[in-house]
């Protein structure tokens, strides 16, 4: 069956599985650097509608306009599909982007990547700073 010409890619060798962060995502066969991984849809909400610490750690905060309004500002994204389940690592082999045309968050690896490996993002440090936590992996 033909993929519809706008439908979200997400690379055929991507699956969930628990590990010690609760879920990871992992790769079943080799990944070359520079790939795209996945592109995700994402839900917006206010920061102030969810006060759940459990919800927030797995949420990317929405970078507010320069010159923004209060009604344009203070939004974290939920993101779809495996965005929310990509753990961190200082050593990442993945980032993400968002693409403004599309819509979407777009992940891409940044080293190549073995079967069996997880992938992982680096959540960034104000990620950690919010939290009153380190990154240590």
């Amino acid at each position: 069956m033909e993929k519809p010409p706008d439908s979200l890619f997400l690379h055929p060798a991507l699956y969930v599985k628990p590990c010690e962060y609760g879920m990871g995502v992992f790769s079943s066969a080799f990944i070359t650097a520079d790939t795209i991984l996945e592109e995700a849809h994402w839900i917006k909400y206010k920061r102030d509608d969810c006060n759940s610490r459990q919800l927030n750690d797995y949420v990317y905060e929405v970078s507010d306009p320069p010159e923004g309004t209060e009604d344009e500002c203070g939004f974290n994204a939920m993101v779809l599909g495996f965005g929310s389940i990509y753990n961190h690592s200082n050593d990442n082999n993945a980032h993400y982007l968002f693409d403004e045309e599309k819509n979407v968050f777009v992940y891409q690896s940044v080293k190549d990547i073995q079967p069996g490996d997880q992938i992982c993002i680096s959540y960034g440090e104000k990620w950690w700073k919010t939290r009153e936590a380190v990154a240590d992996s």
